[in-house]
């Protein structure tokens, strides 16, 4: 009998509502200890295949129950409208393979969209009543307060990375301006909560101590929100929202209905808000900066602006009328469009992957309908919510509460979408306020639903099981992709690793080819390209001997690196990195030996420029590429494009330096080579080069400079070391030359050369004509490299201390 009862009790609905309440948990805390998948790739995982499951579940309950609430009312149906558009949109775009699902889970793609609105969806359905409500809020809380706790004490140890963060500025939900917006959420939930609720002492307490570590955070931020014409920092915001919480408090007050308590007095949490923060409006930028060398807390961030996004959009709109570029192709757009003044700035080789906002993206990707289907929502959302705010107050205190924080954080939530592009977290945290907003509104009466019951009718009954059967098999399906893609991106991640730090091509390769056949993405192939043109490298160099067996391996290897690019290039639907990718594939193969190639890279390397019209690389590389095969009248005329296109090219400027030196002038070949070290004096590999050029002229003073920086860039250069104690003994400082030389000596006691130098110096006898060592240095220099496309907007900053450089 009680075996019995435990059966009829059980109900899938309630097991689809305690998966959904584990990734309201999980989401905000959830990470791999890993390099191999990111952090935002993990909590998309966590979202896709949480929500994914609790759907399954929760359309088996309807299958057994067979019935069916719907709204009456439009407002209710905003969720849906957005996953339909993002849909259109993807099969109406630029290139439907990224804007359906995307490479790594990114959060524009229809995938994301629709995960978003189910999270919406289900928090309506499944999360009604004070009880289920209450408990949503308190997950979000205690795993807030986890994130919390860990970060505070991350800035006294910031040797604890968790496997993962880099730099302090990072967090478990993103970036540090992540963080300071979900503590602006959580300062105004406690500031609800300390004016609504009759708190405890000690809950009290823990409440304040917790604002003052938000404040802490938001401090340390240098976060601001652009409002078209101004940045407000985060500070004005909070100072705003004490003000509305105390209004708020103080009309509840008033009203005769509740009870709430009456401890308001202008002693209260809201106007201590407000009085710190307009202090920190007033003194923010001096105590952030005080903080952040406190912590070593420092980072920037670069969004494009409200007039660029909204130029590119109008240049997008004119070409696509309706559904705009397709979701996810933000960057193609950047690309092709975006302003010519870009050159000269830090983010000239950024590929932005959104505009100004989370939002107003939308205007570019899925055009004016997507941009009226964010609006439709966002006008369903804050109507309800005003409607759960000031509907008439309960006596009960914690129903009045949970209606005014589900109100509050889908308010901020929203205004935050539309004025920053946030990390997954917060985008999703919008759509569960949105949900719970939904679900009171429902609860409130105030949007209306019926119930269609379909067990009662045979061919109703049919239909509606053989539909609701459908969608489960369409959701387990979807649930099989993001488990196949997390594994693709897993090997793919896997495969970069292992060649950036063991340099095993062949294991390298193999984990590549494994992600292809789980999912072919265009960078996946690129990848492999890459693979197997190191692959030609390694055969080539194994032995000069080339006897059929190599030949062989040599056809085949070029063979599938052509294929290999080739395919993702139609994948991606030849886009500036496509394109630019599969040249410098054509050009690596070049400069192997089959000199046939250097025609295909510079076709490549034109084609591209239609994509990206500002950009100084395709030039740069075409210069690179006749440099290579010595046709330098050519190589010059690219690399004068290049500089017209970014006057401070200066990677543009050292291969002219280069071209000039080899031709013989060495006078121009210094000039051009001391112009790109001013426009990069942190390449340590040039300063080293010049400072080779100044040793060679004798000019030893100048010289040591140029060492310094090389050293300065790198500490462990060994050769730069060397170089620089020859030049400074020829200076007249034997004491120096002589510490930098046992220096080196002591981690390479067996050189001759460096105990030669040392003997002479010892006996005031020239070293100079000592050649010089082979020493294995600590610390392998870079190549100057021409900078590669970055994916994200975030940088840390460096000491200010600047390197000091030699005259012309």
């Amino acid at each position: 009998m009680t075996e019995e009862k435990q059966k009829i009790s059980f109900s899938f609905e309630n097991l689809s509502k305690r998966i959904l309440f584990g990734v309201i948990f999980l989401l905000p805390i959830f990470f791999l200890p890993t390099r191999i998948m990111s952090l935002a790739q993990a909590k998309m995982t966590v979202l896709g295949v949480g929500l994914v499951a609790a759907f399954i579940f929760f359309l088996i309950e309807k299958i057994r129950k067979s019935n069916l609430l719907y709204s009456t009312q439009l407002p209710y149906y905003a969720i849906f409208l957005l996953p339909v558009v993002y849909l259109v949109s993807s099969f109406t775009g630029i290139n439907r393979h990224a804007s359906l699902m995307g490479v790594g889970f990114e959060s524009d793609t229809l995938h994301a969209i629709a995960l978003f609105a189910l999270f919406a969806f289900l928090s309506s359905v499944l999360l009604r009543g004070k009880k289920n409500i209450a408990t949503a809020l308190s997950l979000s809380v205690l795993s807030f307060a986890c994130i919390t706790v860990f970060h505070l004490v991350r800035l006294f140890f910031p040797g604890l990375t968790l496997g993962f963060l880099g730099s302090t500025a990072s967090s478990l939900i993103g970036t540090w301006s992540d963080l300071a917006i979900l503590s602006g959420l959580f300062m105004g939930i406690i500031l609800l909560a300390l004016e609504i609720l009759s708190l405890s002492i000690v809950l009290d307490v823990i409440c304040y101590i917790f604002l003052t570590v938000l404040f802490l955070f938001i401090a340390l931020s240098n976060f601001g929100f652009n409002l078209y014409v101004i940045s407000v920092p985060i500070f004005i915001l909070l100072a705003a929202l004490s003000v509305a919480v105390f209004a708020y408090s103080l009309s509840l007050k008033k009203l005769k209905k509740t009870s709430v308590p009456a401890k308001f007095s202008f002693l209260a949490p809201s106007v201590a808000v407000f009085i710190i923060s307009i202090l920190l409006v007033v003194f923010g930028g001096f105590i952030n900066g005080k903080l952040s060398h406190t912590f070593n807390l420092y980072y920037a961030e670069g969004r494009p602006s409200w007039d660029t996004t909204f130029g590119i959009a109008g240049k997008v709109i004119s070409q696509k009328y309706f559904f705009g570029s397709g979701p996810a192709t933000f960057a193609n757009e950047w690309n092709l469009f975006k302003p010519q003044q870009f050159s000269l700035t830090d983010f000239w080789n950024t590929d932005f992957t959104s505009g100004i906002g989370y939002i107003p993206t939308a205007l570019v990707t899925t055009g004016p309908l997507g941009i009226l289907a964010w609006l439709a929502f966002l006008a369903a959302l804050f109507y309800l919510s005003y409607k759960i705010a000031f509907v008439s107050p309960s006596k009960d205190k914690l129903y009045t509460f949970l209606r005014t924080t589900s109100a509050f954080g889908a308010v901020y939530l929203a205004v935050v979408n539309i004025l920053y592009v946030p990390n997954v977290y917060l985008i999703a945290l919008l759509f569960l306020f949105a949900g719970l907003v939904f679900a009171i509104s429902f609860d409130e009466g105030i949007l209306k639903e019926k119930e269609i019951v379909f067990g009662k009718h045979h061919k109703k009954g049919f239909l509606f099981t053989f539909f609701v059967t459908l969608l489960i098999i369409a959701s387990a399906f979807w649930l099989y992709n993001i488990v196949r893609k997390d594994a693709a991106v897993y090997y793919a991640n896997k495969s970069l690793v292992i060649a950036s730090e063991s340099g095993d091509v062949d294991a390298s390769r193999n984990a590549i080819v494994k992600a292809i056949s789980l999912d072919a993405e265009p960078v996946y192939f690129g990848f492999l390209a890459q693979a197997d043109v190191s692959k030609l490298a390694q055969i080539a160099s194994a032995s000069k001997d080339a006897g059929s067996t190599q030949a062989t391996d040599i056809q085949n290897f070029l063979s599938d690196a052509v294929n290999a690019s080739t395919a993702g290039e139609n994948l991606d639907h030849a886009s500036f990195r496509s394109l630019v990718s599969s040249g410098t594939i054509l050009e690596a193969i070049g400069n192997l030996g089959i000199t046939q190639a250097y025609d295909g890279a510079i076709a490549k390397y034109k084609a591209s420029t239609d994509k990206n019209p500002y950009s100084p690389l395709p030039y740069f590389f075409m210069a690179r590429t006749e440099v290579a095969r010595k046709n330098t009248d050519a190589a010059k005329q690219y690399l004068l494009q290049a500089v017209t296109l970014k006057q401070n090219f200066s990677d543009a400027y050292l291969l002219a330096s280069q071209v000039a030196l080899a031709g013989g002038d060495s006078a121009t070949s210094e000039t051009l080579a001391l112009e790109a070290l001013q426009y990069n004096p942190s390449n340590f590999t040039l300063a080293y080069q010049l400072g080779i050029m100044k040793f060679n002229e004798k000019d030893y003073k100048n010289a040591a400079l140029l060492f310094e920086n090389a050293l300065y860039g790198n500490p462990n250069y060994a050769n730069a070391k060397y170089y620089l104690a020859l030049s400074l003994y020829q200076t007249g400082d034997k004491v120096d030359a002589l510490s930098l030389l046992n220096n080196l000596l002591a981690s390479n006691p067996d050189s001759k050369e460096l105990k030669d130098a040392i003997s002479k110096i010892q006996a005031n006898i020239n070293p100079i004509a000592t050649p010089a060592p082979k020493i294995v240095a600590t610390s392998t220099p870079a190549k100057s490299k021409t900078p590669t496309p970055t994916t994200t907007t975030s940088t840390k900053k460096t000491s200010t201390t600047t390197p000091k450089t030699a005259t012309k």
